[in-house]
């Protein structure tokens, strides 16, 4: 996991299984980012190949604290280790999701015009 920066936003980049046993270390690394209230978050999951139950709730509960904190979050995923799980389970609605770094830059940069 490593963090970078692109266009203004803070970038979670996220590599191979987020399991039991990297999960905490994601929750941590992604807790002190919205805690040091950036600007906007990223986290890219795009190179994940493994995502599981508990990295969703992480996901859900991340998605919830940003919005407590007023910080923007977005969801970048590409591989169906990641999207499958949260189609399956219907969490689209809930976890802003994109499928390009383009595409989550560009409603991060919108969702602050769209929101009082």
């Amino acid at each position: 996991m490593t963090v970078s920066t692109s266009c203004g936003h803070v970038i979670l980049n996220v590599r191979g299984e987020l399991d039991a046993a990297t999960v905490d270390e994601f929750a941590d690394l992604a807790d002190h980012l919205l805690s040091d209230r950036q600007a906007a978050v990223i986290i890219d999951l795009s190179k994940v190949s493994f995502c599981s139950a508990g990295a969703l709730g992480v996901l859900l509960r991340l998605t919830s604290d940003a919005d407590g904190h007023g910080t923007p979050l977005a969801i970048l995923a590409t591989q169906p280790a990641v999207l499958r799980p949260i189609q399956i389970l219907g969490l689209q609605p809930v976890l802003p999701v994109h499928t390009t770094l383009a595409d989550a830059s560009s409603w991060l940069e919108l969702l602050p015009r769209l929101t009082p």
